[in-house]
Protein backbone atom coordinates (compact mmCIF):
# COMPACT_ATOMS: atom_id res chain seq x y z
CA UNK A 1 0.00 0.00 0.00
CA UNK A 2 1.63 3.52 -1.16
CA UNK A 3 2.47 5.82 2.22
CA UNK A 4 -0.62 8.56 0.54
CA UNK A 5 -2.99 5.64 1.39
CA UNK A 6 -1.48 4.53 4.60
CA UNK A 7 -1.02 8.11 5.70
CA UNK A 8 -4.58 8.79 4.70
CA UNK A 9 -5.83 6.05 6.38
CA UNK A 10 -4.04 7.14 9.80
CA UNK A 11 -5.40 10.15 9.89
CA UNK A 12 -9.21 9.13 9.10
CA UNK A 13 -9.04 6.81 11.66
CA UNK A 14 -7.76 9.03 14.59
CA UNK A 15 -10.56 11.58 13.13
CA UNK A 16 -13.12 8.84 13.31
CA UNK A 17 -11.98 8.18 16.74
CA UNK A 18 -11.90 11.22 18.20
CA UNK A 19 -15.63 11.57 16.82
CA UNK A 20 -17.11 8.42 17.61
CA UNK A 21 -15.59 9.09 21.20
CA UNK A 22 -16.89 12.52 21.17
CA UNK A 23 -20.40 11.56 20.08
CA UNK A 24 -20.27 8.16 22.56
CA UNK A 25 -19.69 10.82 25.73
CA UNK A 26 -21.95 13.46 24.58
CA UNK A 27 -24.92 11.64 23.89
CA UNK A 28 -24.50 9.30 26.97
CA UNK A 29 -24.39 12.42 29.56
CA UNK A 30 -27.16 13.17 27.82
CA UNK A 31 -28.98 10.24 27.74
CA UNK A 32 -28.31 10.29 31.71
CA UNK A 33 -29.28 13.15 32.50
CA UNK A 34 -32.51 12.80 30.74
CA UNK A 35 -33.06 9.37 32.61
CA UNK A 36 -32.35 11.33 35.82
CA UNK A 37 -34.81 14.03 34.96
CA UNK A 38 -37.36 11.35 34.44
CA UNK A 39 -36.73 9.35 37.12
CA UNK A 40 -37.13 12.63 39.62
CA UNK A 41 -40.35 13.90 37.45
CA UNK A 42 -41.79 9.97 37.91
CA UNK A 43 -41.09 9.81 41.79
CA UNK A 44 -42.47 13.48 42.22
CA UNK A 45 -45.77 12.17 40.12
CA UNK A 46 -45.88 8.81 42.19
CA UNK A 47 -45.85 10.99 45.64
CA UNK A 48 -48.51 13.49 43.81
CA UNK A 49 -50.65 10.31 43.28
CA UNK A 50 -50.26 9.07 46.21
CA UNK A 51 -51.08 12.23 47.91
CA UNK A 52 -54.32 12.40 45.78
CA UNK A 53 -55.42 8.96 47.15
CA UNK A 54 -54.39 10.04 50.37
CA UNK A 55 -56.86 12.96 50.52
CA UNK A 56 -59.59 10.75 49.00
CA UNK A 57 -59.49 8.01 51.00
CA UNK A 58 -59.16 10.11 54.23
CA UNK A 59 -62.44 12.09 53.22
CA UNK A 60 -63.89 8.85 55.00
CA UNK A 61 -61.32 8.35 57.51
CA UNK A 62 -62.43 11.33 59.12
CA UNK A 63 -66.03 10.94 58.50
CA UNK A 64 -65.36 7.19 60.56
CA UNK A 65 -63.51 9.64 63.10
CA UNK A 66 -65.99 12.34 63.50
CA UNK A 67 -68.86 9.59 63.75
CA UNK A 68 -66.54 8.18 66.59
CA UNK A 69 -66.11 11.44 68.11
CA UNK A 70 -69.38 12.09 68.17
CA UNK A 71 -70.07 9.03 70.11
CA UNK A 72 -67.50 9.18 72.75
CA UNK A 73 -69.98 11.84 74.01
CA UNK A 74 -72.91 9.38 74.03
CA UNK A 75 -72.76 9.54 78.27
CA UNK A 76 -74.38 13.13 77.86
CA UNK A 77 -76.87 12.18 75.91
CA UNK A 78 -80.41 10.93 77.40
CA UNK A 79 -79.79 6.63 77.00
CA UNK A 80 -83.45 6.35 76.00
CA UNK A 81 -82.53 8.29 72.76
CA UNK A 82 -78.74 7.25 72.24
CA UNK A 83 -79.41 4.38 69.57
CA UNK A 84 -81.65 6.61 67.82
CA UNK A 85 -79.92 9.95 67.46
CA UNK A 86 -76.54 7.67 66.10
CA UNK A 87 -78.66 6.16 63.62
CA UNK A 88 -79.31 9.42 62.86
CA UNK A 89 -76.18 10.21 62.30
CA UNK A 90 -75.13 7.61 60.00
CA UNK A 91 -77.91 7.56 58.10
CA UNK A 92 -77.16 11.50 57.34
CA UNK A 93 -73.72 10.25 56.48
CA UNK A 94 -74.05 7.28 54.19
CA UNK A 95 -77.21 9.56 51.97
CA UNK A 96 -74.03 12.49 51.70
CA UNK A 97 -71.44 10.34 49.66
CA UNK A 98 -72.14 7.39 47.45
CA UNK A 99 -68.67 6.19 47.86
CA UNK A 100 -69.92 4.91 51.15
CA UNK A 101 -71.48 1.75 50.78
CA UNK A 102 -72.37 0.89 54.15
CA UNK A 103 -71.69 2.67 57.45
CA UNK A 104 -72.06 0.92 60.97
CA UNK A 105 -71.46 1.01 64.81
CA UNK A 106 -70.32 -2.41 67.26
CA UNK A 107 -71.44 -1.47 70.51
CA UNK A 108 -70.40 -3.88 73.76
CA UNK A 109 -73.24 -5.69 74.92
CA UNK A 110 -75.06 -3.29 77.53
CA UNK A 111 -72.39 -0.57 76.79
CA UNK A 112 -74.45 1.93 75.22
CA UNK A 113 -77.68 2.41 77.13
CA UNK A 114 -77.54 -0.64 79.85
CA UNK A 115 -81.39 -1.40 77.73
CA UNK A 116 -80.40 -4.21 75.46
CA UNK A 117 -83.54 -6.44 76.52
CA UNK A 118 -85.61 -3.93 75.06
CA UNK A 119 -83.86 -3.25 71.88
CA UNK A 120 -84.23 -7.24 71.23
CA UNK A 121 -84.95 -8.37 67.87
CA UNK A 122 -85.28 -4.43 66.24
CA UNK A 123 -83.59 -3.16 63.59
CA UNK A 124 -79.77 -2.35 63.97
CA UNK A 125 -79.78 -4.63 67.24
CA UNK A 126 -79.00 -7.99 67.66
CA UNK A 127 -81.34 -10.78 68.75
CA UNK A 128 -80.11 -10.62 72.67
CA UNK A 129 -80.55 -6.04 71.92
CA UNK A 130 -76.92 -5.31 71.13
CA UNK A 131 -76.49 -2.21 69.36
CA UNK A 132 -74.75 -3.33 65.55
CA UNK A 133 -76.44 -0.58 63.87
CA UNK A 134 -75.35 -0.77 59.92
CA UNK A 135 -77.12 1.72 57.07
CA UNK A 136 -76.39 -0.35 53.73
CA UNK A 137 -76.72 0.89 50.09
CA UNK A 138 -75.47 -2.44 48.52
CA UNK A 139 -79.14 -3.44 47.19
CA UNK A 140 -79.21 0.49 46.04
CA UNK A 141 -81.06 1.83 48.40
CA UNK A 142 -80.62 2.51 51.80
CA UNK A 143 -81.14 0.50 54.45
CA UNK A 144 -80.95 -0.21 58.06
CA UNK A 145 -80.03 -3.80 59.43
CA UNK A 146 -77.83 -5.24 61.99
CA UNK A 147 -74.24 -5.48 60.88
CA UNK A 148 -73.66 -9.33 59.61
CA UNK A 149 -70.31 -9.76 61.70
CA UNK A 150 -71.25 -7.84 64.50
CA UNK A 151 -69.98 -11.11 66.87
CA UNK A 152 -66.53 -10.91 65.25
CA UNK A 153 -66.08 -7.13 65.84
CA UNK A 154 -67.37 -7.86 69.07
CA UNK A 155 -64.22 -10.16 70.00
CA UNK A 156 -61.62 -7.94 68.38
CA UNK A 157 -62.38 -4.21 69.22
CA UNK A 158 -59.45 -2.30 67.71
CA UNK A 159 -58.27 0.66 70.00
CA UNK A 160 -56.43 1.84 66.92
CA UNK A 161 -57.56 2.86 63.33
CA UNK A 162 -57.49 -0.08 61.11
CA UNK A 163 -57.98 -0.30 57.08
CA UNK A 164 -59.06 -3.49 55.80
CA UNK A 165 -57.86 -5.11 52.65
CA UNK A 166 -59.82 -4.78 49.37
CA UNK A 167 -63.02 -7.53 49.80
CA UNK A 168 -64.87 -8.51 46.78
CA UNK A 169 -68.35 -7.40 46.77
CA UNK A 170 -72.04 -6.38 44.35
CA UNK A 171 -72.92 -2.82 45.02
CA UNK A 172 -75.86 -1.91 43.39
CA UNK A 173 -76.03 -5.05 41.10
CA UNK A 174 -71.98 -4.34 39.63
CA UNK A 175 -68.87 -6.55 40.78
CA UNK A 176 -66.27 -3.95 43.00
CA UNK A 177 -63.93 -4.26 46.00
CA UNK A 178 -64.59 -2.41 49.26
CA UNK A 179 -62.23 -1.27 51.77
CA UNK A 180 -63.78 -1.36 55.47
CA UNK A 181 -61.95 1.82 58.06
CA UNK A 182 -62.87 1.14 61.90
CA UNK A 183 -62.26 3.47 64.60
CA UNK A 184 -62.27 2.97 68.02
CA UNK A 185 -65.15 4.92 70.56
CA UNK A 186 -64.47 5.30 74.17
CA UNK A 187 -66.07 6.42 77.18
CA UNK A 188 -65.25 9.25 79.45
CA UNK A 189 -62.90 6.60 81.39
CA UNK A 190 -61.17 6.16 78.38
CA UNK A 191 -62.65 2.83 78.08
CA UNK A 192 -62.95 1.27 74.34
CA UNK A 193 -66.78 0.18 74.18
CA UNK A 194 -67.27 0.39 70.37
CA UNK A 195 -65.99 0.51 67.04
CA UNK A 196 -67.48 2.70 64.35
CA UNK A 197 -67.02 1.50 60.90
CA UNK A 198 -66.76 2.96 56.90
CA UNK A 199 -67.34 0.53 54.36
CA UNK A 200 -65.68 2.39 51.01
CA UNK A 201 -66.28 1.17 47.39
CA UNK A 202 -62.69 1.22 45.73
CA UNK A 203 -63.86 1.50 42.54
CA UNK A 204 -63.08 5.03 42.05
CA UNK A 205 -59.67 4.68 42.30
CA UNK A 206 -59.01 3.07 39.08
CA UNK A 207 -60.66 5.93 37.14
CA UNK A 208 -57.59 7.80 38.96
CA UNK A 209 -54.96 5.57 37.07
CA UNK A 210 -56.81 5.47 34.39
CA UNK A 211 -56.49 9.26 34.15
CA UNK A 212 -53.70 9.45 34.52
CA UNK A 213 -52.54 7.08 31.54
CA UNK A 214 -54.87 8.91 29.02
CA UNK A 215 -53.40 12.17 29.64
CA UNK A 216 -51.77 13.12 26.28
CA UNK A 217 -49.29 15.02 27.94
CA UNK A 218 -47.68 12.00 30.26
CA UNK A 219 -47.21 9.48 27.00
CA UNK A 220 -43.93 8.05 28.65
CA UNK A 221 -45.80 6.83 31.44
CA UNK A 222 -46.54 2.93 30.17
CA UNK A 223 -47.78 1.46 33.70
CA UNK A 224 -49.32 2.52 36.41
CA UNK A 225 -51.20 0.23 39.91
CA UNK A 226 -52.37 1.14 43.20
CA UNK A 227 -51.66 -1.68 45.71
CA UNK A 228 -52.93 -2.15 48.91
CA UNK A 229 -50.53 -3.72 51.80
CA UNK A 230 -50.75 -6.75 51.45
CA UNK A 231 -50.15 -6.28 47.59
CA UNK A 232 -53.80 -6.68 46.37
CA UNK A 233 -54.23 -4.72 43.00
CA UNK A 234 -56.59 -1.48 43.83
CA UNK A 235 -56.19 -0.12 40.32
CA UNK A 236 -53.91 -1.02 37.13
CA UNK A 237 -53.24 0.21 33.97
CA UNK A 238 -54.94 -3.45 32.76
CA UNK A 239 -58.25 -3.52 34.87
CA UNK A 240 -58.17 -7.13 34.56
CA UNK A 241 -55.67 -7.42 37.56
CA UNK A 242 -57.46 -5.44 39.96
CA UNK A 243 -58.26 -8.15 42.97
CA UNK A 244 -55.08 -10.01 42.58
CA UNK A 245 -52.25 -10.58 43.98
CA UNK A 246 -49.62 -7.93 42.64
CA UNK A 247 -46.62 -10.95 42.88
CA UNK A 248 -48.38 -12.57 40.17
CA UNK A 249 -50.33 -10.01 38.12
CA UNK A 250 -47.05 -7.97 37.65
CA UNK A 251 -44.67 -10.37 37.77
CA UNK A 252 -44.15 -9.20 34.05
CA UNK A 253 -43.48 -5.82 34.95
CA UNK A 254 -40.89 -6.40 37.99
CA UNK A 255 -39.02 -9.90 36.92
CA UNK A 256 -37.12 -11.03 39.33
CA UNK A 257 -37.48 -8.13 42.05
CA UNK A 258 -40.88 -8.66 42.39
CA UNK A 259 -40.09 -9.79 46.12
CA UNK A 260 -38.60 -6.69 46.52
CA UNK A 261 -41.59 -4.54 45.27
CA UNK A 262 -43.48 -6.48 47.47
CA UNK A 263 -41.04 -5.71 50.68
CA UNK A 264 -41.25 -2.17 49.92
CA UNK A 265 -45.03 -2.06 50.08
CA UNK A 266 -45.20 -3.58 52.87
CA UNK A 267 -42.68 -1.58 54.83
CA UNK A 268 -43.99 1.92 53.02
CA UNK A 269 -41.10 2.72 51.44
CA UNK A 270 -40.23 4.77 48.46
CA UNK A 271 -38.57 2.18 45.86
CA UNK A 272 -37.21 2.85 42.64
CA UNK A 273 -35.86 0.15 39.91
CA UNK A 274 -34.91 0.05 36.25
CA UNK A 275 -36.54 -3.30 34.86
CA UNK A 276 -37.13 -4.50 31.29
CA UNK A 277 -40.82 -5.53 30.44
CA UNK A 278 -41.13 -8.55 28.30
CA UNK A 279 -44.63 -7.53 28.23
CA UNK A 280 -44.61 -3.88 27.04
CA UNK A 281 -41.00 -4.59 25.50
CA UNK A 282 -39.55 -1.70 27.11
CA UNK A 283 -37.27 -0.90 29.82
CA UNK A 284 -39.04 0.68 32.15
CA UNK A 285 -38.15 3.37 35.14
CA UNK A 286 -40.46 1.99 37.65
CA UNK A 287 -41.28 4.33 41.01
CA UNK A 288 -43.21 3.31 43.93
CA UNK A 289 -44.26 5.39 46.43
CA UNK A 290 -46.42 4.43 49.71
CA UNK A 291 -49.83 5.87 50.40
CA UNK A 292 -50.28 6.57 54.31
CA UNK A 293 -53.73 7.39 55.07
CA UNK A 294 -54.19 8.78 58.42
CA UNK A 295 -51.62 7.41 61.11
CA UNK A 296 -52.07 3.53 59.92
CA UNK A 297 -49.27 1.35 59.78
CA UNK A 298 -49.96 -0.59 57.05
CA UNK A 299 -49.65 1.92 54.09
CA UNK A 300 -50.94 1.39 50.38
CA UNK A 301 -48.57 2.25 47.63
CA UNK A 302 -48.72 3.61 44.30
CA UNK A 303 -46.60 2.54 41.55
CA UNK A 304 -45.60 4.69 38.09
CA UNK A 305 -43.64 3.34 35.15
CA UNK A 306 -41.81 5.27 32.51
CA UNK A 307 -41.09 3.94 29.29
CA UNK A 308 -37.52 4.99 28.55
CA UNK A 309 -38.21 4.28 24.57
CA UNK A 310 -40.79 7.09 24.83
CA UNK A 311 -38.40 9.27 27.62
CA UNK A 312 -35.25 8.73 25.10
CA UNK A 313 -37.23 9.75 21.82
CA UNK A 314 -35.74 13.17 21.65
CA UNK A 315 -32.18 11.85 22.71
CA UNK A 316 -32.20 8.89 20.08
CA UNK A 317 -33.14 11.44 17.28
CA UNK A 318 -30.33 13.34 18.47
CA UNK A 319 -28.09 10.42 18.48
CA UNK A 320 -29.55 9.68 14.59
CA UNK A 321 -28.64 13.68 13.86
CA UNK A 322 -25.23 13.46 15.00
CA UNK A 323 -24.70 9.48 13.69
CA UNK A 324 -25.29 11.88 10.20
CA UNK A 325 -23.48 15.19 10.87
CA UNK A 326 -20.28 12.86 12.13
CA UNK A 327 -20.84 10.56 9.04
CA UNK A 328 -20.66 13.63 6.66
CA UNK A 329 -18.01 15.43 8.48
CA UNK A 330 -15.71 12.39 8.21
CA UNK A 331 -16.23 12.07 4.59
CA UNK A 332 -15.43 15.50 3.48
CA UNK A 333 -12.29 15.22 5.82
CA UNK A 334 -11.09 12.05 4.03
CA UNK A 335 -10.76 13.80 1.01
CA UNK A 336 -8.95 16.86 2.44
CA UNK A 337 -6.55 14.58 4.16
CA UNK A 338 -6.48 11.96 1.01
CA UNK A 339 -5.25 16.03 -1.15
CA UNK A 340 -3.03 16.99 1.67
CA UNK A 341 -1.53 13.54 1.69
CA UNK A 342 -1.20 13.83 -1.87
CA UNK A 343 0.72 17.16 -1.32
CA UNK A 344 3.29 15.60 1.17
CA UNK A 345 4.45 12.61 -0.81
CA UNK A 346 4.56 13.60 -3.98
CA UNK A 347 8.38 14.78 -3.41
CA UNK A 348 9.07 11.59 -2.10
CA UNK A 349 7.14 9.70 -4.68
CA UNK A 350 9.91 11.63 -7.02
CA UNK A 351 12.84 10.63 -4.82
CA UNK A 352 11.55 6.99 -4.97
CA UNK A 353 11.48 7.30 -9.14
CA UNK A 354 14.70 8.52 -8.94
CA UNK A 355 16.25 5.89 -7.04
CA UNK A 356 14.02 3.23 -9.55
CA UNK A 357 15.59 4.31 -12.55
CA UNK A 358 19.30 4.33 -10.73
CA UNK A 359 18.75 0.57 -9.53
CA UNK A 360 17.09 -0.87 -12.82
CA UNK A 361 19.38 1.28 -15.18
CA UNK A 362 22.89 0.50 -15.56
CA UNK A 363 23.59 1.67 -12.27
CA UNK A 364 24.91 5.28 -13.62
CA UNK A 365 25.82 6.73 -10.02
CA UNK A 366 26.34 9.80 -11.89
CA UNK A 367 22.62 11.07 -11.53
CA UNK A 368 21.60 12.83 -8.79
CA UNK A 369 18.10 13.70 -7.46
CA UNK A 370 16.59 17.49 -8.41
CA UNK A 371 16.13 19.36 -5.14
CA UNK A 372 12.72 21.82 -4.54
CA UNK A 373 11.71 22.09 -1.45
CA UNK A 374 13.66 23.12 2.04
CA UNK A 375 11.67 20.58 4.01
CA UNK A 376 12.30 17.48 4.96
CA UNK A 377 11.77 15.75 1.74
CA UNK A 378 13.93 18.05 0.07
CA UNK A 379 16.93 16.97 3.21
CA UNK A 380 16.53 13.56 2.05
CA UNK A 381 16.91 14.32 -1.83
CA UNK A 382 20.39 16.13 -0.49
CA UNK A 383 21.51 13.84 1.28
CA UNK A 384 21.12 10.97 -0.88
CA UNK A 385 22.47 12.82 -3.53
CA UNK A 386 25.65 13.21 -1.51
CA UNK A 387 25.81 9.40 -0.05
CA UNK A 388 25.47 9.10 -4.17
CA UNK A 389 28.82 10.86 -5.02
CA UNK A 390 30.45 9.40 -1.69
CA UNK A 391 29.64 6.05 -3.48
CA UNK A 392 31.10 6.80 -6.29
CA UNK A 393 34.06 7.73 -4.72
CA UNK A 394 34.66 4.73 -3.03
CA UNK A 395 33.35 2.38 -5.84
CA UNK A 396 36.57 4.07 -7.70
CA UNK A 397 38.88 3.37 -5.00
CA UNK A 398 38.22 -0.05 -4.67
CA UNK A 399 38.39 -0.62 -8.60
CA UNK A 400 41.98 0.26 -7.96
CA UNK A 401 42.28 -1.65 -4.84
CA UNK A 402 41.18 -4.62 -6.92
CA UNK A 403 43.82 -4.79 -9.35
CA UNK A 404 46.59 -4.76 -6.48
CA UNK A 405 45.20 -7.53 -5.15
CA UNK A 406 44.75 -9.58 -7.58
CA UNK A 407 49.24 -9.17 -7.97
CA UNK A 408 48.77 -9.87 -4.31
CA UNK A 409 47.06 -13.01 -4.70
CA UNK A 410 48.57 -14.60 -7.51
CA UNK A 411 52.09 -14.29 -5.49
CA UNK A 412 50.10 -15.94 -2.79
CA UNK A 413 49.20 -19.13 -4.52
CA UNK A 414 52.67 -19.79 -5.25
CA UNK A 415 53.41 -19.47 -1.17
CA UNK A 416 50.54 -21.80 -0.67
CA UNK A 417 51.65 -24.87 -2.91
CA UNK A 418 54.83 -25.11 -0.77
CA UNK A 419 53.33 -24.70 2.34
CA UNK A 420 50.72 -27.19 1.33
CA UNK A 421 53.32 -30.23 0.94
CA UNK A 422 55.09 -29.46 4.25
CA UNK A 423 51.56 -29.52 5.92
CA UNK A 424 50.89 -32.99 4.52
CA UNK A 425 54.17 -34.28 5.91
CA UNK A 426 53.81 -33.17 9.17
CA UNK A 427 49.68 -34.82 9.44
CA UNK A 428 51.64 -38.14 8.52
CA UNK A 429 53.06 -37.23 11.84
CA UNK A 430 50.30 -36.77 13.64
CA UNK A 431 48.70 -40.11 12.52
CA UNK A 432 51.25 -42.20 13.79
CA UNK A 433 51.73 -40.13 17.17
CA UNK A 434 47.67 -40.79 17.78
CA UNK A 435 47.61 -44.39 17.58
CA UNK A 436 50.33 -44.92 20.13
CA UNK A 437 48.02 -42.35 22.38
CA UNK A 438 44.82 -44.64 21.80
CA UNK A 439 47.09 -47.90 22.90
CA UNK A 440 48.38 -46.05 25.75
CA UNK A 441 44.77 -44.91 26.65
CA UNK A 442 43.36 -48.35 26.70
CA UNK A 443 46.41 -49.63 29.29
CA UNK A 444 45.19 -47.14 31.72
CA UNK A 445 41.54 -47.01 31.30
CA UNK A 446 41.85 -51.37 32.44
CA UNK A 447 44.17 -50.35 35.42
CA UNK A 448 41.49 -47.34 36.35
CA UNK A 449 38.84 -50.23 36.13
CA UNK A 450 41.01 -52.21 38.79
CA UNK A 451 41.96 -49.67 41.41
CA UNK A 452 38.22 -49.01 41.35
CA UNK A 453 37.20 -52.69 42.10
CA UNK A 454 39.82 -52.73 45.12
CA UNK A 455 38.59 -49.29 47.04
CA UNK A 456 35.57 -50.87 46.53
CA UNK A 457 36.28 -53.98 48.49
CA UNK A 458 38.50 -51.82 51.27
CA UNK A 459 35.47 -49.92 51.67
CA UNK A 460 33.35 -52.70 52.43
CA UNK A 461 35.95 -54.65 54.52
CA UNK A 462 35.94 -51.25 57.22
CA UNK A 463 32.21 -50.88 57.60
CA UNK A 464 32.11 -55.01 58.33
CA UNK A 465 34.98 -53.78 61.03
CA UNK A 466 33.37 -51.15 62.07
CA UNK A 467 29.80 -52.84 62.68
CA UNK A 468 32.01 -55.41 64.62
CA UNK A 469 33.48 -53.18 66.86
CA UNK A 470 29.84 -51.74 67.83
CA UNK A 471 28.85 -54.75 68.66
CA UNK A 472 31.08 -55.76 71.22
CA UNK A 473 31.04 -52.53 72.74
CA UNK A 474 27.21 -52.68 73.11
CA UNK A 475 27.69 -56.17 74.64
CA UNK A 476 30.07 -55.15 77.35
CA UNK A 477 28.20 -52.55 78.59
CA UNK A 478 25.01 -54.88 78.70
CA UNK A 479 27.34 -57.46 81.07
CA UNK A 480 28.50 -54.70 83.24
CA UNK A 481 24.75 -53.84 83.79
CA UNK A 482 24.04 -57.53 84.44
CA UNK A 483 26.66 -57.83 86.74
CA UNK A 484 25.81 -55.04 89.00
CA UNK A 485 22.06 -56.08 89.38
CA UNK A 486 23.09 -59.16 90.40
CA UNK A 487 25.17 -57.77 93.02
CA UNK A 488 22.85 -55.63 94.20
CA UNK A 489 20.36 -58.35 94.58
CA UNK A 490 23.15 -60.56 96.55
CA UNK A 491 23.72 -57.76 99.07
CA UNK A 492 20.14 -57.37 99.33
CA UNK A 493 19.55 -61.56 100.27
CA UNK A 494 22.68 -61.25 102.50
CA UNK A 495 20.75 -58.73 104.37
CA UNK A 496 17.53 -60.79 104.78
CA UNK A 497 19.63 -63.62 105.86
CA UNK A 498 21.01 -61.65 108.84
CA UNK A 499 18.08 -60.39 109.27
CA UNK A 500 16.24 -63.80 109.89
CA UNK A 501 19.02 -64.78 112.03
CA UNK A 502 18.36 -62.06 114.44
CA UNK A 503 15.19 -62.88 114.35
CA UNK A 504 15.81 -66.44 115.64
CA UNK A 505 17.53 -65.32 118.22
CA UNK A 506 15.35 -63.04 119.81
CA UNK A 507 12.63 -65.67 119.94
CA UNK A 508 14.45 -68.16 121.30
CA UNK A 509 15.35 -65.51 124.49
CA UNK A 510 11.89 -64.29 124.73
CA UNK A 511 10.40 -67.69 124.53
CA UNK A 512 10.72 -68.31 128.60
CA UNK A 513 9.23 -64.67 129.65
CA UNK A 514 6.17 -64.84 126.68
CA UNK A 515 4.25 -68.38 126.86
CA UNK A 516 0.84 -67.10 125.30
CA UNK A 517 3.00 -66.31 122.19
CA UNK A 518 4.81 -69.34 121.85
CA UNK A 519 2.39 -70.57 118.95
CA UNK A 520 3.20 -66.93 117.22
CA UNK A 521 6.62 -67.54 117.87
CA UNK A 522 6.98 -71.09 116.75
CA UNK A 523 5.31 -69.99 113.39
CA UNK A 524 7.59 -66.92 112.54
CA UNK A 525 10.17 -69.78 113.07
CA UNK A 526 8.65 -71.60 110.48
CA UNK A 527 8.62 -69.16 108.41
CA UNK A 528 11.83 -67.98 108.69
CA UNK A 529 13.44 -71.57 107.97
CA UNK A 530 11.53 -71.45 104.53
CA UNK A 531 13.17 -67.76 104.04
CA UNK A 532 16.54 -69.48 104.96
CA UNK A 533 15.68 -71.84 102.55
CA UNK A 534 14.59 -69.72 99.90
CA UNK A 535 17.87 -67.74 100.88
CA UNK A 536 20.02 -70.78 100.25
CA UNK A 537 18.35 -71.29 96.51
CA UNK A 538 18.96 -67.72 95.75
CA UNK A 539 22.54 -67.86 96.49
CA UNK A 540 22.93 -70.70 94.70
CA UNK A 541 21.19 -68.84 91.59
CA UNK A 542 23.43 -65.94 92.19
CA UNK A 543 26.67 -67.90 92.08
CA UNK A 544 25.55 -69.48 88.53
CA UNK A 545 24.57 -66.38 87.70
CA UNK A 546 28.05 -65.36 88.13
CA UNK A 547 29.43 -68.38 86.46
CA UNK A 548 27.08 -67.21 83.71
CA UNK A 549 28.28 -63.70 83.27
CA UNK A 550 31.44 -64.55 83.66
CA UNK A 551 31.24 -67.18 80.34
CA UNK A 552 29.53 -64.20 78.97
CA UNK A 553 32.25 -61.91 79.25
CA UNK A 554 34.89 -64.50 78.06
CA UNK A 555 32.98 -65.11 74.86
CA UNK A 556 32.52 -61.35 73.87
CA UNK A 557 36.39 -60.83 74.62
CA UNK A 558 36.94 -63.45 72.51
CA UNK A 559 35.02 -62.37 70.01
Amino acid sequence: MKIKMRLSIIVIVILLMVVVSLSVILLSRARNMQLQTVRKSTTNLAKSIALDLEARYEVYLHTAQNLASIMNDYEQLDPAVRRSQFNVNMLALVEANERIVQIYTVWKPNAIDHMDAQFAGRPGNSPSGQYVAMYTQTSGKTELAAYEDYERITGDLSDVVRIGDPMPRVVAGEQTYTCNIRVPVFNSKKELVANVGVTINMAYTQPVIQALLSDSSMAEISAAAAYTNNGTVIGSYDPARIGKDMRTADSVLFSSRIDEVADAIKNGTVYDVEEYSPLLKTVLQIVVHPVRIGENTAPWAVMIGTSEAVVLKEVNAMTVFTIIVSAIAIILASIVVYFVASSITNPIVNVALTLKDISEGEGDLTKAITVNSRDEVGDLARYFNQTLEKIKNLVIIIKQQAAALFDIGNELASNMTETAAAINQITANIQSIKGRVINQSASVTETNSTMEQITINIDKLNSHIEDQTSSVSQSSSAIEEMLANIQSVTQTLVKNADNVRDLAAASEIGRTGLQEVAADIQEIARESEGLLEINAVMENIASQTNLLSMNAAIEAAHA
